[in-house]
């Protein structure tokens, strides 16, 4: 197989195993949990916080004084995500991952970042006291 058919991303195409819930395990386990180091969890917290990408996207949805160490992506069809650890002021945290695709079908989709905005938001209301 070819590199660029690697990151083919057709929709229904059964090479697609990921889902929401495996990613929202994957960031529990090194960013909140115990899978790293702690110098290497510290690590990649900063890096995934430091990070600009989702400034339109999860970020963008967030409640005033949250605070996000995540990791965006995006791909054809209208296809972009946010996954990644968000904290209230407080210090609560959320694992948080949003999947999102255009329903129209063309592979030249634009992505919507406002979608993941929004899903942010609606989830953390639905979450947070």
């Amino acid at each position: 197989m070819q590199q660029p058919q690697l990151n083919e991303g057709l929709p229904g195409d059964t090479r697609d195993t990921s889902t929401a819930a495996a990613m929202a395990t994957g960031f529990h386990q090194l960013i909140l949990g115990n899978a790293l180091a702690p110098e290497h969890r510290r690590l990649l917290t900063g890096w995934m916080r430091s990070s600009v990408t989702s400034r339109e996207r999860m970020r963008a949805g967030l409640p005033i004084g949250w605070v996000a160490a995540d990791k965006t992506g995006a791909g054809g069809f209208g296809t972009v995500n946010d996954a990644g650890v968000v904290w209230s002021p407080t210090g609560t945290s959320v694992v948080l991952v949003i999947f999102s695709r255009s329903t129209i079908g063309y592979p030249t989709a634009a992505p919507s970042n406002q979608a993941i905005a929004d899903a942010t938001t609606a989830v953390l209301e639905s979450v947070t006291d």
